[in-house]
């Protein structure tokens, strides 16, 4: 497990959820295809510091049971509650500068 992995697990360790709300389920057009945007509040236990993550949940549903899902949330919510806005930004100027090398050195091939 990297560092950073291991960072990012043990502060979600740390928090508790303790309401939803902003509840939206949305019409789809497969009956088995269940979308829904939510807001979940909570605090980091360390801290005791309060947070709103702003989530999109699509949820596959077949005989009542839920057979597959995913849940999107901002990285910058998860960053602000857990006091890691700093590596967040390493990383994203860090794969900037990556992309922008690679657009070059594409631009050397052509």
């Amino acid at each position: 497990m990297t560092r950073r992995r291991a960072a990012v697990s043990a502060a979600t360790t740390t928090d508790w959820f303790d309401g939803v709300d902003h509840v939206h389920v949305h019409e789809t057009a497969d009956p088995e295809l269940v979308v829904a945007e939510y807001r979940l509040h909570g605090r980091v236990l360390a801290t005791g510091k309060r947070f709103a993550f702003d989530m999109v949940m699509f949820a596959r549903v077949r005989d009542g049971l839920i057979t597959w899902s995913r849940v999107y949330s901002n990285p910058l919510d998860g960053a602000i509650a857990f006091g890691a806005t700093e590596g967040l930004f390493a990383a994203v100027t860090a794969a900037q500068g990556s992309a922008a090398h690679d657009d070059l050195a594409g631009a050397r091939l052509s």
